[in-house]
């Protein structure tokens, strides 16, 4: 698959609320730029194309908008859960202002923790 992202991405796991047309469903991230995300859930994926709203769950919850530009079901190689990802609508340096808490302080917790850095 081509790589579609030009910002570089941060592997990063926050959860989320995401919604579209009448359907809402808790989310999560698996990876996050200033462009976009990429998104998983046990089940249900947004179709290609549709326009989406995205709260992270942070201190502050922060709320986005994009569109849906990939979107894949569940399978058994992507353990079992169904995967989409999101280009963020708006200007990079709204995004960019957004997204720098939720990546300074999730991003820094998730790795030092998983290196064992108190």
């Amino acid at each position: 698959m081509q790589e579609r992202r030009n910002d570089y991405r941060w592997d990063l796991a926050v959860p989320c609320q995401c919604q579209w047309e009448d359907v809402v469903i808790n989310s999560q991230t698996s990876d996050v730029s200033f462009s976009g995300a990429s998104l998983s859930h046990p089940m249900i994926v947004p179709p290609n194309g549709a326009e989406i709203g995205i709260t992270l769950y942070a201190e502050g919850d922060i709320f986005l908008r994009g569109r849906v530009v990939y979107s894949s079901p569940r399978s058994e190689s992507t353990n079992g859960r169904a995967h989409f990802g999101v280009k963020f609508h708006g200007t990079v340096g709204d995004r960019s202002r957004r997204l720098m808490q939720v990546l300074t302080l999730h991003w820094l917790d998730q790795h030092y923790s998983a290196a064992g850095v108190a």
